[in-house]
């Protein structure tokens, strides 16, 4: 827990969605390097702000499936 709040306290902003995307995915970095935007569907709440969203990890692979993230990684 230490370690994730020293990188969420680092100074440069892309940092942090990239920290959060990975603990709540619960998944590694090199899985960045195969997603796409198509693969990240925005959920929003009922006023349009977005609450969440739905992510396919994967693709392609015998591994592949449906995750989400929460707001906070957007």
């Amino acid at each position: 827990m230490e370690e994730i709040a020293k990188l969420l306290e680092y100074s440069d902003r892309r940092i942090k969605p990239i920290v959060l995307t990975m603990i709540s995915l619960e998944i590694r970095v090199g899985v960045f390097d195969d997603l796409k935007g198509s693969y990240i569907v925005p959920i929003n709440s009922d006023n349009g702000k977005p609450i969440a969203a739905k992510m396919l990890v994967y693709q392609g692979n015998k591994e592949e499936y449906f995750t989400f993230i929460t707001a906070e990684a957007l």
